[in-house]
């Protein structure tokens, strides 16, 4: 089992939430998806100062295409689809062969991209 099939309920219950509270780009929610992907990080980012964190930090919640990969690679062979209205959007995440979405909505894409990640990776872990 890698490391990512065994991502803490309650931490990704707050990742959650904070990107569906976000009204735009964050960096702390793009250094906690850092952390999520890459579990061995979560102790070197705390000493990381604002602006390394800014030029090392993929920018998931300002980067529709940063998102997109980022669900790539935590979902490898899921499908996305994207709603945009005039206040904000949703997406679905669904899994291969077996049809179920998992929605996230947001202010901005790159967050409702985030939240159905967060939301279809804590229903894997029987979190939600």
């Amino acid at each position: 089992m890698s490391e990512r099939n065994e991502i803490d309920a309650e931490k990704l219950a707050d990742l959650l939430a904070k990107v569906t509270a976000a009204t735009g780009p964050d960096i702390e929610i793009d250094a906690a998806l850092y952390v999520l992907e890459v579990p061995r990080m979560a102790d070197v980012l705390p000493h990381w100062s604002d602006v390394q964190k800014r030029d090392l930090i993929t920018p998931y919640t300002a980067s529709i295409d940063a998102a997109l990969a980022l669900v790539e690679r935590m979902l490898p062979g899921w499908g996305v689809s994207l709603h945009i209205g005039d206040t904000g959007a949703s997406c679905a995440v669904s899994k291969p062969v077996k049809f179920e979405e998992i929605w996230g909505s947001a202010p901005t894409v790159p967050l409702a991209i985030l939240a159905a990640l967060l939301s279809a990776l804590s229903s894997q872990n029987g979190a939600v």
